[in-house]
């Protein structure tokens, strides 16, 4: 709040109602958070049918990928993207991931990631 005093002026300060301060997240929030994206993504996938189960390797490997904390989790959506959900849309699109399989399992490897296909 001082940075805020000492940045702006009064006049400018007293019209705004609130000021909430953010903390830096640690490591264990943007791992919590990352697994909530990740989440979310294998229920978005459910919800199209596609019997996906992402391992927690995947998310060991976006929290791998070189990121700025000091934008918090920000980065994390667009680490996503690039890392596991081009890489799922690309299969679906190819024909090669489909609704039928009984199990998909999307895991990490050798810093990168695999989708195993199965009809057991």
């Amino acid at each position: 709040m001082k940075e805020v005093k000492r940045e702006m002026k009064p006049e400018l300060i007293n019209r705004i109602d609130e000021v909430i301060v953010f903390h830096k997240l640690n490591d264990n929030e943007i791992r919590s958070i990352a697994n909530i994206m990740i989440k979310k993504l294998e229920d978005k996938l459910k919800n199209e049918k596609y019997n996906v189960e992402i391992d927690n390797s995947v998310t060991q490997l976006v929290l791998n990928k070189e990121m700025d904390k000091s934008f918090g989790a920000r980065p994390l959506r667009k680490i996503i993207q690039n890392f596991v959900e081009i890489q799922i849309a690309e299969k679906i699109l190819d024909g090669q991931l489909k609704k039928s399989y009984n199990t998909i399992k999307i895991i990490a490897e050798n810093d990168e990631i695999k989708i195993k296909m199965g009809n057991n």
